[in-house]
């Protein structure tokens, strides 16, 4: 048998991209590249920018192998706490800034976690409704841009403890549930001493609202909520 040979002419003709799907697929492997680079550039952003945030909730899913530590109590000072959120199951504790309008809501969270305008105080029989980011900008001001970060890992049946005044309040967790920016009716006083604890979800957007609901299981309540939650916005506040 003799062998077969090809010219130069010949090697041309057979591997040239002469067709129009040839130049289609080019034009489309070229176009897929750019896509990956993109989506690669945008997912390291994202990262750099929500690193702590994530960063946090990796770290509890490693501390939750071993056997977990509680927060360290408060130590009242002169008979009355200073105002604090304690959540053992999540390792939280920060402080609480309570009274500030609105149009502060940004400033106190660069002070722990804020209480919404015109919900109740711990003391009171209503809806204490406390602010908390879950992530922010990494040159964000503030150490408790990721206080809040854990929140979905709450279950019914978990503690939160606010410390207020001389008293310890108590409370446990009834319901964890996701819903739209602009759902007010989260803020709503309740006929019993519950705490609402709302934060941007999930991590690292503003797209919906992570809300955690707690009723007073613990600590004595001296009065009611006497005012009314600030609805002047069309939705909740953005503490990211």
């Amino acid at each position: 048998m003799k062998p077969v040979t090809f010219g130069e002419e010949e090697l041309k003709r057979i591997f040239r991209p002469h067709s129009a799907f040839s130049r289609g697929l080019l034009r489309l492997q070229r176009a897929a590249k750019v896509v990956v680079v993109i989506g690669l550039v945008y997912f390291g952003f994202f990262l750099l920018i929500n690193g702590p945030a994530f960063w946090l909730r990796a770290k509890y899913q490693v501390d939750t192998v071993a056997p977990v530590a509680k927060v360290e109590p408060i130590v009242p000072v002169a008979k009355k706490y200073a105002p604090t959120i304690v959540i053992d199951k999540i390792k939280l504790k920060a402080p609480v800034v309570y009274g500030a309008p609105y149009s502060a809501i940004l400033t106190s969270l660069q002070n722990g976690v804020a209480q919404y305008e015109g919900t109740a105080l711990p003391n009171q029989r209503g809806n204490v409704v406390l602010l908390g980011h879950s992530s922010n900008f990494p040159w964000a001001k503030g150490k408790y841009n990721t206080i809040f970060a854990l929140l979905d890992k709450l279950k019914p049946g978990d503690n939160i403890t606010l410390y207020y005044g001389t008293e310890r309040y108590r409370y446990t967790v009834r319901q964890v549930k996701v819903v739209a920016a602009n759902d007010l009716s989260v803020l709503n006083i309740t006929p019993r001493a519950t705490v609402t604890l709302i934060s941007c979800y999930p991590v690292g957007t503003t797209w919906k609202r992570i809300v955690v609901t707690g009723a007073l299981t613990g600590g004595e309540v001296t009065g009611r909520q006497t005012t009314e939650p600030y609805l002047g916005n069309k939705g909740l506040p953005k503490p990211r």
